[in-house]
Order: C-alpha cells, then sequence, then structure tokens
C-alpha cells in the first residue's frame, strides 16, 4: 500500500512540475528581425515613455490601415509620428508624414507593436499606445 502511494504522490508531484512551464502571460517577448532598424519613442496611455529600437508592427515596418474604403500601407521611412485614439473596435490614428501631410486611418486595435529598449524587449497592442515618434 505504501508504495502504491509513494508512486500516486510521484505521478501527482510530476504532473504540477511539468504543468508549471509556460504560463503563455509570462514568456520571453521575441521581438521580430526587421530588414531595417526603425527607433522609435513611444508613450503609452498611462503616460510611460520608451525609447525603442528594431520597432516594428507584428514583424512589419509599415503602418496597415483603412482610409476610407481603401486598405492603405505607409511605410515607416515616409512617417515622422503618430497619434493615436482608442474608439471601441479599432484605433484612429492621425499619420504625420514626412511631407507635412497628415492622414487618419483606422488600425485593428489587437496589433501588437514591438522593440527593443536598453533594459528589456517590448511588445505592446496599439490600443495601450498614446502616441509614437520616429527618431531619424
Amino acid at each position: 500500500m505504501k508504495k502504491a502511494s509513494a508512486f500516486i504522490i510521484l505521478i501527482l508531484f510530476f504532473i504540477l512540475l511539468t504543468g508549471m512551464g509556460k504560463s503563455g502571460k509570462y514568456n520571453l517577448v521575441k521581438v521580430p528581425k526587421t530588414d531595417k532598424n526603425f527607433k522609435v519613442n513611444i508613450i503609452d496611455i498611462t503616460g510611460v515613455s520608451v525609447c525603442l529600437e528594431n520597432f516594428s508592427i507584428e514583424g512589419k515596418t509599415n503602418v496597415f490601415g483603412v482610409y476610407g474604403k481603401s486598405d492603405v500601407s505607409i511605410d515607416f521611412d515616409k512617417i515622422v509620428s503618430i497619434n493615436f485614439i482608442l474608439k471601441e473596435k479599432w484605433v484612429k490614428a492621425s499619420v504625420n508624414l514626412c511631407n507635412g501631410t497628415t492622414m487618419n486611418i483606422l488600425i485593428n486595435k489587437r496589433k501588437k507593436c514591438f522593440g527593443i529598449s536598453s533594459f528589456a524587449n517590448f511588445k505592446i497592442y496599439i490600443s495601450n499606445i498614446k502616441s509614437l515618434k520616429f527618431i531619424k
């Protein structure tokens, strides 16, 4: 009986140990590789500011959104800054371009942005960003 109890305890202990692996929420942040290193200063909706290198939106170096009835993709090279306002299902983005014009587009609020600071890798949903400015 003691051997059976010890075996059951050992199996339960093993299950608990292996079940404590990756919890999903606290996994390492892996920053996607990009062709070009874009540097930005981000201010999130709580007012926290951070400078990031290797910035991308889901591994891409452009902003994809809806402009009227059209889908648009704006390369980071053409952008000075972006201001974000959270709507219900979208984020309204005022994209300030290098040529002095501003485009107002809608972006899916579930898009994730990635970058590397001097102290950590970052992942932030676009819905949690107040503004970002490209550092040229």
